[in-house]
């Protein structure tokens, strides 16, 4: 929930002027950083851990893609559990899980792609 209001804080916060070249360097760098983090979320104990196993080398970032994905998959949470509750057969269940969770992605990418404009602006010094 919490993180939900920071995004929403950093949408609303997010500089509406034209973008600097050295800004779109910045987001141009931050996002190829991004691309080395390989990681999950999972659930566990009623809340969800992300688990890094590759890390951008920027601690900053691996929080920005672990709390992406942890906010997006709470988005879907509810659902899931009423799926993985019913009696349907395993391969039904897992088809229609899997459809929630493709939308995990998207989402995460959203989130990311405003916490990254706003941190490459910072970064720019602009």
């Amino acid at each position: 929930m919490i993180a939900a209001f920071a995004l929403a804080a950093m949408v609303q916060t997010a500089p509406e002027a034209p973008m600097p070249p050295a800004v779109a360097e910045e987001i141009r760098v931050l996002a190829e950083r991004m691309d080395a983090f390989r990681g999950r979320v999972r659930r566990a104990d009623g809340a969800f851990a992300c688990d890094i196993d590759e890390s951008t080398g920027d601690a900053a970032l691996d929080d920005i893609r672990c709390n992406a994905l942890r906010y997006c998959a709470m988005q879907v949470d509810a659902d899931v559990q009423a799926l993985a509750a019913l009696d349907l057969p395993r391969r039904e269940r897992d088809a229609r899980i899997g459809e929630l969770a493709q939308t995990v992605g998207p989402c995460a990418e959203d989130y990311e792609d405003a916490v990254l404009t706003r941190m490459a602006w910072e970064r720019a010094g602009s």
